[in-house]
């Protein structure tokens, strides 16, 4: 059937100017219908994939060791030497729930609270998935982990310290000062037994005096070689413990009398024009003279003074401490 349309004739006016002419086709809009069928076939696609549930995927892990505080509260042993530290686990299940999870919603562990007797063991890794999820494991590599278990025991070892690469200043005396000459270890016997002794070297640069506490130890066997341990196989505790490395310096400083009350008007002259005093270089860059106080001072009468270092900062020494030296008193020059 034939489609007509009324349309105005513009070259006449009024009811005239109205006239029927045929419809023209209207257009197929065929590259709007395209790009939706596109989309629809991609939003299709995506939706079937997300729900398949044939997907694997591959994820590695840190192994957890539960049961360690059962262990030791109901045997006082301990575990040590673990040769794994990770596992591989390959999983299986929707792409929705593997893209939904990551690493941390999955825990593997080895459980050691059942161990019963010293030795080597090999125990199985467990793996849990994130609960509610369609997620399965299919493969795990390895499969199970190789460690050690041991009694716990503490000893006693000798403590030594050691100048290790020290930069000094050669005018300078070093000491080095110990509060303990011991320290307890403890761990797992088999290691506790090879140990004799405990070391720590002192570095750094040492132009004044340092004190060290809550250091880091290194363990010898009775041949003096060092042994090494995985990290928290054997522990102890120097936060009790200083070690403090001395600096003294000295210096020449010149001798300075003071007199007040009776006779201040007199000239004092020591017999020592300079003394010698030892200390950090720290503390004696705060001293600049020896100074001797005096009163009533009277002409004629030389007093004895004792070298002290009660004046001076502390930590700094004056040389021959306890030795005495004549101080002469004399008429000031405008009087003579």
């Amino acid at each position: 059937m034939k489609q007509y349309d009324f349309r105005k004739d513009p070259e006449k006016k009024g009811d005239e100017g109205i006239t029927v002419a045929h419809t023209p086709k209207r257009k197929l809009d065929i590259v709007p219908r395209i790009v939706c069928l596109i989309i629809a076939a991609f939003i299709w696609i995506y939706m079937v994939n997300l729900n398949d549930t044939d997907i694997t995927s591959t994820l590695t892990l840190k192994i957890n060791v539960t049961g360690v505080d059962e262990l030791r509260a109901q045997d006082n042993m301990v575990i040590y030497g673990m040769d794994k530290s990770t596992v591989t686990i390959t999983v299986k299940g929707s792409n929705r729930d593997l893209r939904k999870y990551s690493e941390s919603d999955y825990v593997a562990t080895v459980d050691v609270s059942q161990l019963s007797k010293d030795g080597k063991h090999s125990l199985p890794i467990s793996i849990k998935t994130p609960s509610g999820s369609s997620i399965t494991v299919v493969g795990t590599d390895p499969q199970n982990v190789n460690l050690y278990s041991d009694y716990s025991v503490t000893k006693s070892v000798r403590f030594e310290v050691l100048r290790g690469s020290m930069t000094t200043i050669t005018t300078y005396k070093y000491e080095i000062v110990q509060s303990d000459y011991y320290v307890d270890i403890t761990g797992p016997r088999a290691m506790v037994d090879i140990i004799d002794s405990a070391q720590y070297h002192i570095d750094g640069e040492f132009y004044s005096s340092k004190s060290f506490a809550g250091f880091a130890l290194l363990f010898c066997d009775k041949n003096g070689d060092f042994v090494s341990f995985e990290e928290g196989a054997i522990s102890y505790s120097t936060a009790d413990i200083t070690v403090k490395v001395n600096v003294t310096a000295q210096k020449s400083i010149p001798v300075v009398v003071k007199i007040s009350g009776i006779g201040e008007d007199l000239v004092a002259k020591p017999e020592l024009s300079y003394v010698t005093v030892y200390g950090d270089p720290v503390a004696l860059e705060q001293v600049s003279e020896y100074t001797v106080y005096l009163t009533e001072v009277i002409l004629g009468r030389n007093p004895e003074v004792t070298l002290s270092s009660d004046n001076l900062p502390e930590g700094v020494t004056v040389e021959n401490e306890g030795g005495s030296f004549t101080i002469f008193i004399e008429e000031s020059a405008s009087k003579q």
